[in-house]
């Protein structure tokens, strides 16, 4: 309406800025909709008595009452539990690279993981880390145990890429290592992908671990031997990770006794055996349970352990006696809503209530609300010749008598600002043609006051 108007305005030769265009053009806009509503009165049905009929009452009140149920619970529906878009996030694969800060990668790793877990063994994983880790759900994780999908995701032990240094390179590492005065960090960074998420289908984590004196002089030790060897990595990684369809990563946990719990220990090794030209790095972690990372291979002496918390303290989650497993990552998944099930793809629930719902909102609220302040123009009873009159107007403005749409307009103006006006012109009873009467004149004029 407003682009017509104005295009409308700039192409028109008139005596009317801007201004007074809009307001001629919503004169037409109200004149119409008072005809309209006139005219739709007579479609009403009614009894006997003149009250309206059932079905003209049922029929368009339930149909607007599901509409705007609808448009105010659709988005919640859509992102809650029950939506058909919504399903487990897993994790489908991974990638893994474990380097000296800033300097030369030791370890890569990979897997691809093409059936997850069953529901059976997710729910199994997921009580058993309830019972063996019990602040990763009360930190972090504020999902309850059986609404996640969890999973381990292992990755191969040995890297798929040699450990390749060139000897000058060799010899300033090793000297950085024996340098009881620097400061010597790995870093682990992984790479996983998902089956869906806000920010997308993959997601990165990384996490530092500075080396102490004593493994950094292993570690030089162990770079200059002939026969390779191993060190441990005491309380290296944490392998807990939260993968949120918004934001994905390490969990966080705010006790420092119960953070140091969930850290693992790692064993680092450098593989010369079969050929010590070309070495391999290996790296071993603690498992999550004492006899490995599987639930299935679980006996009921252990399951019974770990549910009673009794194999390991809880606090400081000593798990000295587990075994040595390739590393690996525990990830506790939400549900996600799917963008090809959901008809409102990549886009948040704020964002839809805050746009869409609100504008549609809005516009019903301005045809319901506010009526009674509009009722003087939207129940004219005969709008007709005040509509004449405003085409007077455009056919004055087609002949170029700037004059008389000058005069027109302000004569269409004058009904508006005056009630009493209004009413005389539009209750049916005025004659075909007002103007030729001069019913503004006389309408308009002071009453005559006689004197004696």
């Amino acid at each position: 309406f407003e682009m017509k108007a104005v295009l409308q305005w700039a192409c028109t030769e008139t005596t009317m800025d801007m201004m007074n265009w809009m307001k001629y053009e919503d004169m037409r806009h109200i004149l119409l909709m008072a005809r309209h509503n006139r005219e739709s009165e007579n479609l009403v049905r009614r009894t006997d008595k003149g009250a309206v009929g059932l079905m003209s009452r049922v029929l368009p009140g339930l149909g607007l009452f599901l509409l705007l149920t609808i448009i105010l619970f659709f988005p919640l529906l859509n992102y809650s539990t029950i939506s058909l878009g919504v399903q487990q996030n897993s994790v489908t694969s991974g990638k893994i690279e474990l380097r000296f800060a800033n300097s030369v990668t030791l370890l890569n790793g990979q897997v691809s993981i093409q059936v997850p877990p069953s529901n059976e063994e997710s729910q199994q994983l997921g009580e058993y880390m309830a019972a063996l880790h019990p602040f990763i759900f009360t930190d972090h994780i504020q999902v309850r145990v059986s609404n996640l999908f969890n999973q381990v995701v292992s990755f191969s032990s040995e890297s798929f890429l040699p450990f390749s240094i060139s000897p000058p390179a060799l010899r300033r590492l090793v000297k950085g290592l024996e340098n009881p005065d620097s400061r010597m960090f790995l870093e682990l960074e992984t790479h996983f992908t998902r089956v869906a998420g806000e920010g997308g289908p993959t997601f990165q984590t990384l996490q530092t671990y500075h080396i102490s004196n004593t493994t950094t002089a292993a570690l030089a030790k162990l770079l200059q031997s002939d026969t390779g060897g191993s060190v441990i990595l005491e309380r290296f990684y944490s392998p807990f990770l939260a993968n949120n369809p918004g934001a994905s990563g390490i969990v966080s946990i705010r006790d420092a006794a119960a953070s140091a719990g969930s850290m693992k220990d790692c064993r680092l090794r450098l593989d010369r055996e079969e050929n010590p030209l070309i070495p391999f790095w290996a790296m071993e972690c603690r498992s999550l349970l004492p006899s490995g990372n599987s639930v299935q291979n679980t006996t009921e002496e252990e399951e019974d352990c770990i549910l009673s918390r009794s194999c390991q303290d809880s606090e400081e989650g000593t798990d000295l006696d587990n075994a040595w497993v390739p590393i690996y990552y525990v990830v506790f998944s939400e549900e996600a809503l799917m963008a090809a099930k959901s008809l409102l793809p990549s886009i948040g629930i704020i964002a839809v209530y805050s746009t869409f719902v609100m504008v549609v909102a809005r516009l019903v609220r301005e045809v319901f609300v506010g009526g009674s302040l509009k009722c003087i123009w939207t129940d004219i009873t005969d709008p007709r010749p005040l509509l004449r009159l405003w085409e007077d107007i455009k056919l004055a403005q087609n002949e170029g008598d700037l004059a008389l749409e000058a005069e027109l307009y302000t004569q269409l103006l004058d009904v508006f600002r005056h009630p009493e006006l209004l009413m005389k012109m539009t209750t049916g009873t005025c004659v075909e043609d007002p103007w030729q009467q001069h019913l503004f004149s006389h309408s308009m004029r002071e009453p005559e006051h006689t004197t004696d």
